[in-house]
């Protein structure tokens, strides 16, 4: 078959390409999710009609068949966080897809001592006996996809190796090799560091829970363990009752896609400024009445969207709010009125709880 018949023939084939990467990743995006396993991105393409020309042409190649010799005329890239996740991914793409073959030349265990590279887990996989008998993927089978699986930091230095045309070690003049290597390396130790770090946070979480558990609050404060007590305490569920019933909406606004998006940091960061160091002092604080102060700061004939850590956010800031300003809030995300609006509440709030105790008096 001469050139231009294969071309011609990838050309009417590639709309499947298309439609089988964009199916497939798709796929692995749902099967990691069902695993547990975070991702930073999966990204994929169907080989390029003009890319397909330009590869079967390269000197030095010969191919009998290149749509059915060439490996990657689907390709998927998958970036996770953590350097022990990609012997995960890469265990679920050979319990789930037939692998054709694995390359390892790319492993750090691969290069010696004095090497330096891009480094990636590569796998060619098609699909395996029962998927590619279901209806909806019969139209695929035979097809292949060649999946690069890398850490973040794998991924940024073959991005920045590629923007600096160093593609092998042979590209990079002599003089420049020892800062590559030394900063190769560092990639690989800042990838092993952020698993111990992973680690130390699961040992941390344990530990709290351990103590909450046993209800002991006498536990350090940090971003842990609040959302281990919040996930706790015994009034929590009142307090959402409370302002459920004043207007307050416990959901993420319509169009709010960003499901990690929390306070808990933030709210510890205010207390290692306000001096509260364990959960007990933290508890402490915003166990009292607030329901005078949440209705006056609620916007009138406006749905206000909150969750169960920002409920804790405005109990401590009407609990020490001579210690809270409006460009406070505003330089950890808040928006100015809304900002304005609950300072200005928890401090009225404030005067009129001071005069009632005094009348009482």
């Amino acid at each position: 078959m001469s050139e231009v018949d294969v071309v011609e023939q990838f050309t009417l084939l590639r709309p499947q390409y298309v439609a089988f990467t964009e199916r497939t990743m798709s796929l692995i995006s749902e099967l990691l999710k069902i695993q547990g396993i975070k991702t930073h991105l999966i990204e994929g393409r169907a080989k390029t009609v003009d890319s397909f020309r330009e590869k079967i042409r390269r000197p030095g190649k010969s191919y009998d068949n290149p749509l059915e010799e060439l490996p990657d005329l689907s390709g998927i890239r998958i970036i996770v966080y953590y350097l022990d996740d990609v012997e995960k991914v890469a265990n679920m793409l050979s319990s789930q897809f037939k692998v054709i073959e694995s390359e390892t030349s790319h492993l750090a265990s691969e290069y010696s001592p004095d090497q330096f590279g891009y480094i990636s887990l590569h796998s060619v996989v098609s699909l395996n006996f029962d998927r590619e008998k279901l209806p909806e993927w019969r139209a695929y089978k035979g097809y292949r996809s060649e999946i690069q699986i890398r850490t973040v930091l794998q991924h940024s230095w073959a991005a920045v190796s590629h923007a600096l045309q160093y593609k092998h070690e042979s590209d990079v003049p002599k003089q420049l090799r020892r800062k590559l290597y030394r900063l190769a390396g560092l990639f690989e130790l800042a990838d092993e560091e952020f698993i111990a770090v992973r680690k130390e946070t699961e040992t941390l979480r344990a530990k709290a829970v351990q103590a909450l558990d046993h209800g002991n609050t006498e536990v350090s404060l940090n971003s842990i363990s609040l959302r281990e007590f919040s996930q706790r305490w015994s009034k929590l569920e009142a307090l959402k009752q409370l302002m459920e019933s004043i207007g307050y909406i416990f959901d993420r606004p319509p169009g709010d896609e960003d499901e990690d998006k929390d306070y808990f940091g933030v709210i510890a960061s205010h207390c290692e400024k306000l001096g509260i160091r364990t959960i007990r002092e933290f508890e402490s604080a915003i166990d009292y009445d607030a329901e005078t102060f949440l209705k006056r700061i609620h916007p009138a004939g406006h749905d206000w969207f909150v969750s169960e850590e920002f409920a804790l956010y405005l109990l401590l800031i009407r609990a020490r709010i001579d210690e809270f300003t409006v460009d406070e809030l505003v330089s950890v995300g808040w928006g100015h009125s809304t900002a304005t609006r609950v300072i200005e509440g928890a401090r009225e709030d404030e005067k009129l709880t001071k005069r009632s105790k005094g009348r009482r008096h």
